[in-house]
């Protein structure tokens, strides 16, 4: 191994190592190396590298609608999660056109009303021509929550929620309520029927 191949593969991760070394065969002519056909190997796994590492990066950020229910709708590790796939995504010389979109798609699939509602009338707003970028969207969603949270209001019912809860609850008590005298019922009725056969064998036998 030529002092500039050891330089140059010096410089790699283990990985990056393994992979290059075994592709010996395409950096060689016969038994000499070659830095040029090197250098072209060492960009070629960059490149493709790079594109993989892009495409996924991209593809997290298109899913944010179903990457909110994996962090229970907690907007400040929501947020922290798509930093990390944007920065990366620009480290790879890439951009998200179409990210206040997707955040928009990811905050309306949080399970809060009230924090739901809020990014409805951003999101109309911006429909309706007003500009929005995505770092002030996510600190206003960011603020929502905080404030919500701050306030134990966070997932608390609505008021349409509540009365079906308690209709529900009235509902099985009055279910409840019914079986029980249904039971009952048939229990008294199963008893006269016991009653009945018993006083009717007791006529005969006094014949």
């Amino acid at each position: 191994m030529t002092l500039v191949e050891l330089r140059t593969i010096s410089k790699l991760t283990k990985d990056g190592r393994t992979k290059i070394l075994a592709e010996q065969s395409k950096y060689h002519i016969g038994q000499h190396p070659c830095a040029a056909l090197l250098f072209k190997l060492l960009m070629q796994k960059a490149v493709i590298d790079t594109r993989a590492t892009s495409s996924l990066l991209g593809e997290n950020l298109s899913n944010l609608d179903t990457f909110m229910s994996t962090v229970k709708s907690n907007i400040k590790e929501f947020n922290k999660y798509v930093k990390v796939n944007w920065e990366g995504l620009k480290a790879c010389g890439e951009s998200c056109n179409d990210l206040v979109i997707n955040l928009f798609k990811g905050y309306q699939n949080a399970s809060d009303h009230e924090f739901v509602h809020y990014i409805k009338q951003k999101r109309d707003n911006y429909d309706d021509g007003a500009d929005m970028q995505p770092e002030t969207l996510m600190t206003l969603a960011l603020n929502k929550y905080e404030m919500i949270s701050k306030m134990d209001q966070w997932n608390a019912k609505t008021q349409e929620q509540e009365q079906i809860v308690a209709l529900t609850a009235e509902l099985g008590k009055i279910k409840d309520d019914n079986l029980r005298l249904a039971r009952s019922i048939k229990s008294k009725a199963t008893r006269k029927s016991k009653q009945d056969k018993t006083g009717g064998t007791g006529k005969g036998s006094n014949k």
